[in-house]
């Protein structure tokens, strides 16, 4: 069964994701899991975390705890006929760059503990996110001065990597044909500035207002 969506708030090094974050698993991979969860309600040891690559870049793991009556609310224990298990379920995109965890509880639908099914709905807790680092202080001083030498940035330096020195940056890349990730600078970035910088001489037909990079004598 599909999960219903709920959120909590996360700060520090990880942030919460929105409601608009992107479906943790298909249709398919729900199948899968909900399979694994299966078996692991029938053979896990009670709070061991169990963890299994989904694919390439999910990983799934699943937490089952105590198991109890269904009818009693008591822990089970020899000639309990009726367990549910409550789960926790973690599902780990791109090693760890995002993390969905979920709470879920499913109880024994065959005498032999074979089947099981959802008791409560599978429920979204929270979507946890990397935080971007970003570039650091002296790499976006470095970025800012080169940019300004170059003609993409025209505002009085911040030493932060705001929104304005994000356009410039992605303007220089467009112009110089390189690439590189849209909230970073990288060394890669900062070399190919230098290296533009000493190229950089306009010539007579290039009009003032057009950055050094499309101006350049080859």
């Amino acid at each position: 069964m599909k999960p219903h969506f709920s959120f909590f708030v996360l700060s520090c090094l990880l942030v919460a994701g929105s409601v608009k974050a992107e479906e943790p698993l298909s249709d398919q991979d729900w199948k899968q899991v909900n399979s694994y969860i299966n078996e692991i309600m029938r053979t896990g040891r009670s709070e061991v975390a169990v963890e299994s690559p989904l694919n390439a870049s999910l990983d799934v793991i699943v937490t089952p705890h105590k198991a109890v009556s269904r009818a009693t609310g008591a822990i089970c224990s020899a000639g309990c006929f009726d367990p549910c298990r409550p789960f926790d379920l973690q599902v780990v995109r791109n090693k760890g760059q995002t993390i969905y965890e979920f709470k879920g509880r499913k109880c024994a639908s065959s005498q032999d503990f074979a089947k099981w099914e959802n008791d409560q709905p599978v429920s979204l807790q929270r979507v946890l996110q990397l935080a971007p680092s970003g570039p650091d202080h002296q790499m976006i001083v470095e970025a800012q001065q080169l940019l300004t030498e170059l003609g993409y940035y025209g505002f009085r330096a911040t030493e932060k990597f705001d929104s304005e020195t994000k356009a410039a940056l992605l303007e220089f890349r467009a112009d110089a044909q390189v690439s590189g990730p849209p909230d970073d600078i990288t060394s890669a970035d900062i070399t190919e500035m230098r290296r533009t910088l000493s190229r950089s001489r306009p010539t007579g037909s290039c009009p003032v207002d057009k950055p050094f990079v499309a101006c350049l004598e080859r």
